[in-house]
């Protein structure tokens, strides 16, 4: 579906079963650590998506020789980060999480690296571990893309705010155990987005690294010259992904979603939890790794706090306008700086679609009565907000275009043929 320019979603009511899709936070995350193991490592089950290809490309562009065996396995030898250097500028395409994951780790490079990005990405902030590496010179276009990194010693403390991105801090995990003397990171702010840093912390510890921290990672204190041990390594099924055919079935039908890792460090697995709070039949079975959603009870309205689940807020958005009564998705203001202006995007998707939405700077409140009606609506070039726009066009009265849907290949490559797969009609103008 990559070179989709729109697609136009049918209404209907929708049956079936998925394999739940791999994680694209603990694929980046697993492909990173292996690629820092000197020797040969093993990912099974790993996303192949637009931003993972982008990490395994600058790795690769780093020297790590990294090879595809079907779609869900990578073999892996890594390199010493001290003797690599980028041998090429690396583009990071539009996947933010390669490039903050990188910047910190490349100022151990032999040589000065080069991070650019598609325009998209240029547009988002890099200041905040630029300004927190102070004694590196890391040379930017006003705190944004492309960046130079030289090489140099990471401070031995990093005081970091933590409200903007964990991915910031993610990068700092990645590289100071490989820096010679003891460090330690200072959170200097509330900590938004924990779970992805309980990700990293649980990566980190599959290979090797050691890293001491406070119950809320907002002090953590890393032993230096440690060193990541080669392993096999398989990802876990993505939350993140999954949350967008659960909504389509609370509100459309029934889906059942195989394939399910129920133990993991994933902030978005509390969509089962909000889905049953809205009154969505939902049912697990952790033995067989399933979930089964349909939408043989009507949702209800609800509070959502978007701290630690960013990356949910879309489909959230969706699930709200079709439960009675009026929701509040709130603490959700750093959606503005992502892919999009997440809160702006979807809230003109589904005002389109005839639902009462206010957006305030943090927050979406959203009146909710299950009427929405088809439209043309924009995906801003934001996979989230396609795909969440192609769920609710699941129970709208009549079709619903999305332009620029082919965005969805970021993180969901296949999501518009498991929508098939579940029944939905799809028209595609390419």
């Amino acid at each position: 579906m990559d070179c989709m320019s729109d697609a136009t979603v049918c209404p209907g009511k929708i049956s079936g079963t998925l394999c739940a899709m791999a994680s694209k936070s603990y694929t980046h995350r697993a492909v990173i650590a292996a690629a820092l193991a000197e020797g040969k490592s093993v990912i099974e089950n790993a996303l192949d998506s637009n931003d993972t290809a982008a990490t395994i490309e600058a790795m690769q562009i780093l020297g790590a020789k990294i090879n595809r065996h079907g779609k869900k396995l990578v073999k892996i030898t890594g390199i010493d980060i001290h003797k690599a250097f980028a041998k090429e500028p690396i583009n990071c395409r539009n996947s933010g999480s390669t490039m903050r994951f990188l910047i910190s780790l490349l100022v151990l490079a032999r040589r000065a690296s080069v991070l650019d990005a598609y325009e998209g990405l240029r547009k988002r902030p890099m200041g905040p571990v630029i300004d927190a590496l102070a004694t590196v010179r890391i040379d930017s276009n006003g705190g944004y893309p492309p960046l130079k990194i030289n090489p140099g010693k990471l401070p031995k403390v990093i005081k970091i705010g933590g409200n903007l991105s964990s991915q910031f801090i993610t990068g700092l995990l990645f590289a100071l155990p490989l820096e010679k003397s003891d460090s330690g990171i200072i959170i200097t702010t509330e900590l938004e987005s924990k779970p992805y840093i309980d990700i990293t912390l649980d990566i980190l510890k599959a290979f090797g690294i050691k890293v001491k921290h406070t119950n809320d990672c907002k002090k953590l204190e890393i032993a230096g010259g440690q060193t990541y041990t080669p392993r096999k390594y398989r990802i876990h099924s993505d939350f993140s992904g999954m949350a967008f055919p659960l909504v389509a079935g609370a509100i459309a039908g029934n889906v059942t979603v195989t394939g399910v890792t129920f133990k993991t460090k994933q902030g978005d697995r509390k969509i089962i939890g909000i889905l049953k709070r809205m009154g969505a039949d939902i049912r697990l079975d952790k033995t067989k790794g399933s979930i089964a959603v349909s939408n043989r009870n009507a949702l209800k309205a609800v509070k959502i706090d978007a701290g630690d689940i960013p990356d949910l807020v879309p489909v959230l958005a969706v699930a709200c306008a079709y439960a009675r009564g009026r929701s509040v998705i709130y603490n959700a203001g750093r959606l503005r700086i992502k892919e999009s202006d997440r809160l702006k995007a979807i809230a003109d998707g589904l005002k389109k679609m005839g639902v009462r939405v206010i957006e305030k700077p943090d927050s979406l409140e959203i009146g909710g009565d299950g009427r929405l009606n088809g439209a043309v609506v924009e995906s801003y070039g934001d996979h989230r907000i396609a795909m969440a726009l192609a769920v609710a066009a699941l129970g709208a009265e009549g079709k619903t275009t999305i332009k620029g849907a082919e965005c969805v290949a970021k993180s969901y490559p296949q999501f518009f043929e498991d929508l098939k797969k579940l029944g939905v009609a799809i028209e595609v103008e390419k």
